[in-house]
């Protein structure tokens, strides 16, 4: 029977007769990367920067763990644990398997990194979940149940979507607006059912806990000695410095004030942080001595001390039966004081940002050609060399997984860091390049055009000089172009090369009647080097199917030259982009009529910017929080006038190039229009001065005079759903704030959009990057660009982000968007599915030099790959196709068993037939659905989840094996177990 028991919080004295139960979760934060770099951090080197050592904190923790089986861990970052792991002896991997069965050692989350939740592609979180759970389930046939993002700034509907469609009941957090923290503790709702606004409803359905103390041990008992400095339990009284008394009362003193702010009799509190344990046996050893010395005074204080973990915790008030508040919005953005947004990192490090999607597409296409090879039965290389392409693709999961993490493509790391992070994707994508791309397109050009060459990959983001193979051009050295279309749908699409000013024709090499010319719009805009131009053709691509090109030296230029945007009397200028689509320029060089039809769209463009704020002993703008100075807190000012403007019309494009010393924004337009809807609206940011003192971060602003939003716009959740935004407002809590800026940014991955609230009518604008966004005014999208700024914001990092260029400058870069008008979301998803899966451009050096040779030789190896073209063509009509904008991605395992995700990116229900997943008639497909994660069968994930009071169980169906046809709801992504035999 409950007694009755005295307490203090602060001067007051309170009683009660409810008994406490504490879960004690004993933990560690190990960050892959921030201060120092992953491997700095797991051998223990650079100390002097941070004393951390995670290889140490393992072993110190098993020995503790081995030592007393009353004790409880829990660990979440795979990256670490798996290096850890790979170390061990036998006889270390039998005893940490035997305490992983036994839950002494518990996974949660089980990622590969603990991702951040505001900058990664949903593509680039499902993929860091899934090579975590692939370790665990095949090291210790272990499948976690818990979500863990305890360090991550905001939190994001996407992942709890994901966490509860991959099977975990519960999930923990820290980070919420210091608000909205305020208001849960008033009225007890620091634990709640998290249910996203999503097309999947209650299966979208999790629990989720904020962390009463972020995810720290309770102030005064941090035990370990290298990183903390409270004093130990001492328990001896006959010695000196006993202090048994006064901890057990001030702990449980503690607890009875957290016990006010939450409904039930048992609470969960962290005991760890950032690389504690490294001393696990003087941690482990006064947290024994406190919750013996508690538990002895249970009938004087009522509260019972256990070692636990988030799954027994959870499990215990589950079987209460408490009903819990239902949340439906996410928790972005975060605040932690009045003039503390972090908004700023949804920016940091574009150069970083920019990479690790670029290269998550080209990781993407490579899954999807090795598969679709695999599946046609197309290359030897790849059957004979299987083992060894599968590694380097699971080699590159777990690098691409390291860039996922909260302080990766965050941009919340040190420089150095940044630079290891970058080190590290390159490498991984040589690697990818060397042991798959290389051979597979190798080996095709043998076959098909007999010709024996070696591919690389030219970016655009770099000027032509850059690009080798194409410089050759110049020698009057031809190069063969491979266009692989990744998608298993035809489609019309746009290619883009770098090369130098010199006279070039492209000529298609996919026809039975030999070479095609091609029509070629070479474009020369770079005003600081006029040899740096691109090259743009059209042509239609087969589904899975590589199209062959020469680009060949020519006596004819296809070079477009400029004409003037406006003369010095004209008003307006019309650019006319084909027979039914024209751009309208007015003198200001900012606003612009897009004719496309029988409708019009004005909107301006403007590129202005935020002074950072930064004073001494004052919240700056840094890599995490975005603060602009006095003058700039509810609006941006003008950067720069765009004072020049070029006009080129081509046959393939027609481009508007609007120019000043400090921005370059390129509008170009396709004259036949492609698959992607909409137009790309390019923008090069130069150098930052910040010689002023001034820190600057650059916004661009799309304006659309026609739209009325009212307040409202729309941000994308890591690439899936529109999330509502409502300027100076939250739904949970009366929003206030003197920051009327920073306060309404939120981050964008993909897309933001804004919609006449009488019309209809969209715009969008489509990002290559993750960014910070907002609309502060009416009609208005506002994305920041780029950041450089020159005090830190006292976070943690330690340093301002101030990137420069190779030649000590700020950093310069490209941003490629894409701007969208609509009147519903087809084409803003249409635009995203084709942008998601760009062709695979790859160049080489053509064996003859001489156009001659090569327009007049006859190629019978030209007609051998039409053929074969033609052949593909005629066995996709037996088969059913994907309906639009419904993308795969695949995992290979070996040449016949896949784990596939089938992502329906289409903003309504759509059914996909069985038989559009064969690639040859003769093919039989058989699909087993997996949970999210692809770590265990879907049907038994369901029958383990958690159902909580109130609540209506989730009624998701799974589906049958033998169902010709699967029914997928607006934005679902569902994961498979794909084998396909040959009858």
């Amino acid at each position: 029977m409950a007694g009755r028991y005295n307490y203090k919080i602060g001067n007051k004295t309170y009683t009660t007769d409810q008994n406490l139960t504490v879960h004690v979760v004993a933990h560690t934060h190990c960050d892959p990367g921030w201060l120092k770099t992953v491997d700095e951090y797991y051998f223990g080197r650079n100390n002097s920067i941070q004393w951390a050592g995670v290889q140490y904190i393992l072993d110190a923790v098993v020995d503790e763990l081995d030592l007393y089986p009353d004790r409880r861990f829990m660990y979440v970052e795979m990256a670490f644990f798996s290096r850890w792991w790979r170390e061990q002896d036998q006889n270390t991997k039998d005893m940490v398997q035997a305490m992983v069965a036994d839950r002494r050692l518990e996974f949660i989350g089980g990622g590969w990194v603990m991702h951040d939740e505001a900058t990664p592609y949903y593509e680039d979180k499902l993929d860091n979940m899934a090579v975590g759970h692939q370790f665990l389930l095949e090291e210790f046939n272990y499948t976690p149940s818990i979500g863990w993002q305890i360090d991550p700034f905001g939190h994001s509907s996407t992942t709890a979507n994901f966490f509860a469609k991959t099977g975990f009941d519960g999930m923990w957090f820290a980070r919420v607006d210091s608000q909205d923290k305020l208001k849960r503790l008033t009225e007890k709702s620091m634990e709640m059912i998290w249910q996203p606004t999503t097309s999947q409803g209650e299966e979208s359905r999790i629990f989720a806990a904020v962390n009463y103390a972020h995810y720290s041990a309770p102030d005064g008992f941090c035990f370990d000695i290298i990183q903390c400095g409270d004093e130990p339990i001492a328990d001896d009284p006959d010695l000196e410095g006993y202090n048994v008394e006064a901890k057990v009362q001030q702990i449980t003193n503690y607890f009875r004030s957290m016990s006010a702010n939450y409904q039930g009799d048992h609470l969960l509190h962290t005991w760890g942080d950032d690389f504690n344990f490294q001393a696990a046996a003087a941690y482990f050893k006064n947290l024994d001595k406190l919750i013996k010395a508690t538990n002895a005074r249970f009938d004087q204080y009522g509260v019972n001390m256990i070692f636990s973990t988030p799954t027994t915790y959870l499990q215990a008030i589950n079987e209460q039966n408490l009903t819990y508040p239902i949340k439906s919005d996410d928790f972005f953005p975060y605040r932690d004081n009045p003039n503390g947004f972090w908004t700023g990192y949804f920016t940091s490090r574009v150069s970083q940002k920019g990479y690790t999607r670029d290269s998550g597409r080209d990781f993407q296409n490579i899954r999807r050609l090795v598969s679709h090879k695999l599946l046609q039965n197309e290359s030897n290389y790849l059957a004979n060399n299987i083992k060894n392409v599968v590694q380097a693709i699971r080699n590159a999961e777990e690098n691409r997984g390291l860039l996922q993490h909260h302080d990766a493509v965050s941009g919340t790391a040190k420089q150095h860091v940044k630079e290891d992070y970058v080190y590290l994707m390159e490498k991984t994508m040589n690697a990818l390049h060397d042991v798959v791309v290389n051979p597979v397109f190798q080996e095709e050009t043998q076959a098909k055009l007999g010709l024996n060459v070696s591919y690389t990959k030219c970016l655009l983001n770099t000027t032509a000089d850059a690009c080798n193979v194409t410089q050759g051009l110049l020698n009057k050295q031809s190069v063969l172009i491979a266009v692989y279309n990744p998608l298993k749908n035809d489609r019309d699409q746009i290619v883009r090369i770098k090369v130098p000013t010199t006279k070039v024709q492209v000529y298609s090499l996919n026809n039975q009647s030999g070479q095609v010319k091609l029509d070629t719009d070479v474009i020369c805009a770079n005003q600081t080097n006029l040899a740096d131009c691109d090259l743009f053709f059209f042509d239609h691509f087969a589904g899975s199917t590589t199209g062959y090109y020469l680009l060949a030296p020519s006596t004819q230029s296809n070079q477009i030259h400029s004409l003037s945007a406006i003369d010095s009397h004209a008003v307006m200028k019309t650019v006319h982009i084909s027979a039914n689509r024209s751009l309208t320029v007015v003198r200001d060089l900012s606003t612009f009529v897009l004719k496309d039809g029988d409708q019009e769209h004005p909107f301006r463009v403007k590129i202005n910017y935020y002074p950072s704020f930064c004073q001494s002993g004052q919240q700056n703008s840094g890599a995490y929080i975005f603060r602009p100075a006095a003058n700039a807190i509810n609006q941006s000012i003008p950067y720069t006038s765009l004072g020049s403007a070029q006009v080129f019309s081509g046959k393939v494009v027609s481009q508007v190039s609007l120019i000043s010393d400090e921005v370059i924004v390129n509008m170009r337009f396709e004259v036949q229009q492609s698959s992607t809807p909409g137009f790309d609206l390019e923008t090069f940011v130069n150098s930052i001065s910040v010689a002023d003192g001034v820190g600057k971060e650059i916004v661009v602003i799309v304006e659309s005079s026609e739209i009325n939003n009212n307040q409202v716009f729309y941000t994308d959740s890591n690439g899936l759903e529109m999330q509502e935004r409502v300027l100076n407002y939250r739904p949970t809590w009366n929003f206030t704030t003197g920051q009327g800026s920073s306060g309404n940014y939120y981050p964008i991955t993909n897309a933001i959009s804004i919609q006449d609230n009488t019309t209809g009518l969209r715009a969008t604008l489509l990002t290559d990057r993750s960014h910070g966004a907002t609309s502060l005014q009416n009609g208005q999208l506002e994305v920041m660009l780029h950041r450089r700024l020159i005090c830190d914001d006292g976070r943690g990092v330690g340093e301002p982000l101030n990137e420069t260029d190779w030649d000590g400058q700020g950093l310069r870069q490209w941003f490629s968007n894409r701007l969208v008008f609509g009147n519903d979301s087809d084409a803003q998803r249409s635009a995203q599915f084709h942008l998601d899966q760009p062709n695979m451009v790859l160049l080489a050096q053509y064996p003859q030099t001489s156009i001659e040779k090569i327009v007049m030789s006859s190629h019978p190896h030209v007609n051998v790959h039409s053929a074969f073209r033609v052949e593909r063509m005629l066995e996709a009509v037996n088969n059913d196709v994907l309906p639009d904008n419904v993308k795969i991605t695949y995992k290979p395992h070996n040449a016949t068993d896949y784990t596939i995700w089938i992502h329906n990116l289409n903003e309504a229900n759509v059914t996909v037939p069985v038989a559009a997943l064969s690639e040859l008639p003769n093919q039989t497909v058989t699909l087993s659905e997996l949970s999210l994660s692809g770590n265990q069968l879907r049907s038994v994930m369901l029958q383990k989840k958690m159902t909580w009071n109130g609540v209506q169980p989730s009624t998701a169906g799974v589906y049958s094996p033998g169902d010709d046809q699967i029914i997928f709801r607006a934005l679902e992504i569902r994961c498979f177990h794909l084998t396909v035999t040959s009858n």
